[in-house]
């Protein structure tokens, strides 16, 4: 299931029961002639041959891939039929192009690429509605390692590029040494690759899709001092890899040049496996111990904050004077941002990284420039300011100007209440002839 999040998937795999066709353009005509009945002739070596392979796509249409020697995405098809194993014609339109881009994140479990994997399949399926009498489709596998691992992920591009079954491939990059590698096959096999998120710049790469690394950790600092402080000291919070070294040295240009200082023991960075190591958090609490007069610390990725088990906020809730700012704005993050547990977050738009992809590769695809940095847009959030205490409203309860209406229509029934006794205590005294209204009024 290529929309399945928890699933790293071979695109090379097909079911044993479907039958691979091959079709060369040269003998349509042939097949034509003899009603559609199965052709499979060998290609020569400079036979613009189609190969129909239904390991490609799931459809009831013949799925078209190249020979190594074809280029994919010029290659235009001739109009003809054939039928499959069933009996039913598999039709193709003239000038139909079809073509299958895989996105490659760091980790498919990991929160922050999901909405990469939304925005990739919602623009090919954009791109296809859009195409005309649906000349072009465009289609989007997700595939990546489980965890972040740069050996994991290199295998799963170089198997989709040594079978030849994509179009293009935009890869979010762990080791710039092992993702070099790749990209360096890709382009050996005449094959569209980018990179997106994390970037290997001295590569082959054709471009980059994502954030300014390096602003973004220079936006972090600035909104630490334009918001929070001044000067202090402060330690990094990071991780081993090529987007996370940027975002560091973005945090030193704006905070060591103001009046900061980077504490002995910063940056922390995990070992690359996660279950080879201790997490953030712990070591967080270490640096604590050894530099106790810390006064920020600035992540330069939101996992830490995204533990689920409560020890986020214990560490928090342990030095409530600790400025603490995060990179990334996950819908998990802006609520921890709401109930006071960070001070601000500079966020990353994934969905753009996804979509961004897709059109890159596409040009690429059909021979277009594009720019080496297609550039998505950052997000700066915080609370307004350090001491701001966090509220739990629910939503039925009632807001301050509710309370201060309630309290101007109870003193007014008050005063009518009032005036109706007195009203009574008058009626009372025409009555009965009584003399004292006083005294009514005292019995009332």
């Amino acid at each position: 299931d290529p929309g399945s999040d928890d699933l790293v998937m071979s695109p090379i795999e097909s079911e044993s029961s479907n039958t691979t066709l091959e079709v060369s353009t040269a003998a349509a005509e042939e097949a034509d002639k003899t009603q559609h009945s199965h052709v499979s002739p060998v290609p020569a070596q400079n036979d613009t041959s189609l190969v129909a392979s239904p390991s490609t796509f799931s459809s009831n249409e013949a799925t078209l891939t190249h020979p190594t020697d074809i280029t994919p995405t010029t290659t235009q098809m001739q109009t003809f039929s054939v039928f499959s194993d069933n009996g039913a014609p598999n039709m193709a339109s003239a000038t139909s192009q079809e073509y299958l881009f895989a996105v490659i994140p760091k980790s498919i479990t990991n929160a922050f690429f999901r909405p990469v994997k939304t925005g990739c399949e919602e623009r090919a399926a954009a791109l296809s509605r859009q195409s005309i009498r649906g000349s072009v489709l465009v289609k989007c596998i997700f595939v990546g390692p489980t965890d972040i691992d740069a050996e994991d992920q290199a295998k799963i591009a170089m198997d989709l590029i040594s079978s030849g079954s994509v179009d293009g491939i935009s890869m979010s990059v762990i080791d710039e040494a092992v993702a070099t590698e790749v990209i360096d096959s890709a382009v050996a096999a005449s094959i569209p690759i980018i990179t997106f998120d994390s970037d290997a710049p001295s590569s082959k790469r054709a471009a980059y899709v994502g954030t300014d690394q390096e602003l973004l950790g220079e936006e972090l600092g600035n909104l630490l001092m334009t918001r929070f402080a001044t000067s202090g000291k402060y330690a990094v919070v990071s991780n081993v890899s090529p987007n996370l070294f940027l975002r560091e040295k973005g945090v030193r240009n704006i905070l060591n040049e103001n009046g900061w200082s980077e504490v002995s023991g910063s940056p922390i960075h995990t070992a690359e496996k996660a279950h080879e190591s201790r997490t953030h958090v712990e070591l967080m609490y270490d640096l604590m111990v050894t530099q106790p007069d810390i006064d920020a610390m600035l992540l330069t990725l939101g996992r830490p904050m995204r533990a689920g088990d409560g020890s986020w906020e214990r560490f928090v809730q342990q030095y409530p004077d600790l400025l603490i700012l995060s990179a990334d704005s996950m819908p998990d993050q802006i609520d921890i941002l709401n109930r006071g547990f960070v001070n601000g977050l500079v966020g990353q738009q994934p969905v753009d990284m996804g979509s961004k992809s897709i059109d890159t590769l596409l040009a690429l695809s059909k021979g277009k420039a594009v720019e080496d940095f297609v550039a998505t847009s950052l997000v700066i959030m915080g609370r307004v300011n350090e001491g701001t205490p966090y509220i739990q409203v629910e939503s039925s309860s009632t807001d301050n100007r509710t309370m201060g209406y309630a309290s101007i229509i109870l003193m007014v029934l008050l005063i009518l209440s009032t005036l109706a006794l007195v009203a009574m205590a008058l009626y009372v005294h025409k009555m009965n002839g009584t003399s004292s209204i006083e005294t009514e009024l005292a019995n009332t």
